[in-house]
């Protein structure tokens, strides 16, 4: 019995039943479900889920950009010296605002400016710092 199927949407299954020496082959129809809107929305709401995942974890949404200035404000506030500044600067730029590119030993490295570099007036301390920074980053 054949039924007005597409070949393109069915399978052919071939099965050998056996049994008191009789022999037949049977030929079953089994037709293939539209599966392409499934997948589409499947694949559209893992993606959907996967940019809003994205934008929750990514520290300078969660933060904001508030984090970024509150960071240069305090740092700031107390630098002496534009090579201090400078130093600080960078810092807060990469933890608020490229922290997804940074390595634990280098945001450890900006921690450590942050803490330590604000109050630095003289070259000599700014460099004497920035080694010391490096070193406990690991840099």
């Amino acid at each position: 019995m054949e039924h007005d199927v597409n070949p393109d949407q069915r399978h052919l299954i071939n099965c050998h039943q056996g049994g008191a020496g009789v022999h037949a082959e049977q030929t079953h129809t089994v037709e293939k479900k539209p599966m392409l809107k499934s997948v589409t929305r499947t694949c559209t709401l893992r993606t959907v889920f996967g940019l809003l995942g994205l934008l929750i974890m990514h520290p300078a949404f969660a933060d904001g950009p508030s984090s970024y200035d509150d960071c240069m404000l305090v740092g700031l506030r107390d630098a002496r010296s534009q090579g201090a500044s400078n130093y600080i600067q960078r810092s807060c730029y990469a933890l608020y605002r490229n922290s997804e590119m940074l390595l634990p030993r280098e945001k450890a490295y900006y921690e450590c400016i942050l803490q330590n570099m604000p109050g630095a007036k003289e070259r000599f301390a700014i460099m004497r710092i920035n080694a010391i920074c490096e070193r406990r980053g690991q840099l």
